[in-house]
């Protein structure tokens, strides 16, 4: 590992990449700072240009975006009421009271040494395990394969919406589209019908734009009402060495819930954060603060909801499973690159996934300093309307879409599933398990067949580490069926995050 760590670190010495990750964690913040924009959208609509980068250059550029977004997210949440980004919904619980108190630079500072502590210790823990759950998968054959992948898929499905009927149809028609074009085993057609264009498939780049870029845009296209802070607030003093040393405990904390939660699939940076702000009020010898103004509750959502980034790649890296949808854009990303992951990826691209990590953990110390430098300038922007960014977002996803292939049909399938985002928006239906079932289908589909293949459907009760992955399975289902009412509560204090203090 140490050789592999070596050579990892000499791509990291390639100027190219810091240019890159200082630009995507600026566009990231620009983004995250604006209410109605999201870190899935800028990283969607920015997906092409990371496809004529190295590997080691383009991810880490996707990464950076996010890691900016997901940090400026918590500006309005603090200064508004208004999440700029799903991740700091649970920031508003406590961040907008200490704004009408007059300590909203408190709650910003904190936010951002939150975010970085939280991303750093996460991404070490990641790049030790990484490599150890990789090499855990290789032991396993196609009949474990495809219990991982229909039980990632499962979560997916249950925990990504309110509904897990609705999840259901969603990942349904993700599956149902993956069947179009070529049978990988037969060679026939499959509902193409008789169009050239549909033979090899549906590609990935323009669905992701139309479900995420363009379905956003139309959504954004309604007028909104924002709170924002009153004009007699000021931002207040800074945060002193005393109050920020009160907090690092929290963070510690709320680091090991969020490297927890981007570990398992479905479980995203909101679920972490909203576990780590009820974790804390549960521990505090002061509860009745949380809600009304506590820089601890500020830590704790901030630091956790930054820890799911890192870890959130091992799923993704050791099999080929993305947790979430902008763990989906990079699975796109790495294998427009040629990087299939999978447990054999740190044998065959060792050095470029360890420079990644290498630039994730150097990166954050990138966003501190452009976070210090830029908090007054940054939190201007929460104030900008996102609806004044509609004309580049259209633009930038109309030109991403017809760049892949230099094809119009890719544009027209990009505007069609625009259409069917904002269709499941508008009924509830959660887009993530169609997109994630889309990507994994094709891993399933062949792992399956290897399987039946090797003894048919017997062999999944007949292997002792298939069958216990089965009780797994099934235990994991029960647990969550008998929680659902909590889950879904906490999915509900998204929308409304004063949920949470009741």
């Amino acid at each position: 590992m140490a050789e592999l760590l070596t050579e990892a670190l000499s791509l990291t010495l390639d100027p190219q990449v810091w240019l890159y990750v200082f630009v995507g964690i600026v566009l990231g913040m620009f983004v995250g700072a604006i209410p109605g924009l999201t870190a899935t959208m800028a990283v969607t609509v920015l997906l092409p240009i990371a496809f004529y980068l190295p590997p080691h250059v383009g991810i880490p550029f996707l990464i950076a975006i996010t890691k900016g977004a997901f940090y400026s997210g918590s500006i309005p949440a603090i200064l508004m009421s208004t999440p700029g980004t799903g991740a700091a919904a649970a920031t508003v619980l406590d961040g907008y009271p200490l704004a009408k108190q007059g300590k909203a630079r408190k709650a910003l500072e904190v936010s951002l040494y939150g975010s970085v502590v939280g991303d750093i210790i996460s991404n070490i823990v990641a790049i030790f395990l990484a490599s150890l759950v990789a090499s855990v998968a290789l032991k396993l054959g196609p009949p474990e394969l495809v219990v991982v992948m229909v039980f990632g898929l499962l979560l997916i499905a249950f925990l990504s919406g309110r509904s897990f009927t609705k999840g259901c149809v969603a990942a349904g028609l993700g599956l149902l589209l993956a069947t179009i074009g070529i049978d990988p085993i037969h060679g026939t057609s499959r509902l193409t019908f008789g169009w050239i264009e549909l033979s090899s498939g549906i590609d990935f780049i323009p669905m992701v734009l139309g479900l995420y870029a363009v379905a956003e845009l139309l959504r954004m296209g309604r007028a909104t009402t924002l709170k924002p802070m009153s004009s007699g607030t000021s931002m207040g003093e800074r945060l002193t060495r005393k109050e920020l040393v009160s907090t690092l405990p929290t963070m510690g904390r709320a680091t090991v819930i969020g490297t927890a939660v981007g570990m398992l699939p479905a479980l995203n940076q909101i679920v972490a954060s909203f576990l780590a702000w009820s974790n804390e009020r549960r521990r505090s010898s002061t509860p009745e603060e949380f809600g009304k103004g506590s820089l601890k509750g500020v830590a704790a959502t901030e630091t956790a909801n930054n820890a799911v980034n890192g870890p959130s790649m091992i799923p993704l890296l050791s099999f080929g499973i993305p947790g979430d949808t902008i763990t989906a854009v990079l699975l796109a990303a790495l294998l427009v690159q040629g990087i299939s992951p999978g447990p054999n990826i740190f044998q065959e691209h060792g050095p470029v996934i360890y420079a990644m990590f290498l630039v994730f953990i150097l990166s954050s110390l990138v966003l501190l300093l452009v976070g210090v430098v830029s908090l007054k300038y940054v939190a201007m922007l929460s104030k900008l309307p996102a609806t004044r960014m509609l004309a580049a977002a259209i633009l930038f996803s109309f030109v991403g879409a017809y760049a892949i292939n230099y094809s119009l049909f890719d544009v027209v399938v990009m505007m069609v599933f625009g259409l069917v985002g904002y269709v499941f928006m508008v009924l509830g239906l959660p887009r993530e398990p169609l997109l994630i079932t889309f990507l994994l289908a094709p891993q399933i589909e062949s792992s399956l067949g290897q399987a039946l293949a090797m003894d048919g459907a017997m062999i999944f009760v007949e292997r002792p580490v298939s069958l216990g992955l089965l009780g797994v399975l099934v235990v994991t289902l029960v647990y969550l069926l008998s929680r659902a009412s909590k889950i879904r509560r906490m999915q509900k204090a998204e929308e409304d995050p004063t949920l949470l203090r009741k």
